[in-house]
């Protein structure tokens, strides 16, 4: 647990933000949200990207191959819990998210997932391109910009 948490994040960094209430049933032996649930807060909020119809190409699958998650301060049952969504980097065929989760102004975790895109029928890489990126709830716009920032 990091105690100086309160630093970040900077909100207009993140583009998509959700809020959730803990519930009972996500909170362990020491009165904390589990690890677990909140890998589900995660992914609730990367589901909670609105989508529209028009948006999802049928020539493409998306796949969830990584997940890293840092927990660096308590989540509580009477938080309210907020979690922003941005896109780190973007490689040829892969693209990586990043969430941060917040209890007011204090990061409590902060998670990166990699999503690789294939080909439906060969399952083989294939490149990402801009009109892939309002699948994951972004503006076209936004690759150039991302494909652009140095690879760490």
């Amino acid at each position: 647990m990091n105690p100086d948490n309160s630093a970040e994040p900077c909100s207009r960094n993140y583009v998509h933000w959700t809020k959730i209430r803990p519930l009972v049933s996500d909170i362990d032996f020491n009165g904390h949200v589990n690890h677990i649930a909140i890998l589900r807060y995660f992914e609730h909020a990367r589901l909670a990207v609105p989508l529209r119809a028009d948006s999802l190409p049928g020539d493409a699958a998306y796949l969830l191959a990584r997940i890293e998650a840092d927990f660096t301060g308590e989540v509580l049952l009477d938080s309210l819990v907020e979690i922003g969504m941005r896109i780190s980097r973007i490689r040829r065929t892969s693209l990586v998210l990043e969430q941060v989760l917040t209890i007011g102004d204090a990061t409590s975790a902060k998670s990166l997932c990699t999503f690789v895109k294939v080909d439906p029928a060969s399952r083989a890489p294939t490149a990402f391109t801009a009109q892939d990126m309002p699948r994951f709830g972004f503006d076209a716009s936004v690759f150039d910009t991302a494909a652009s920032r140095p690879q760490g």
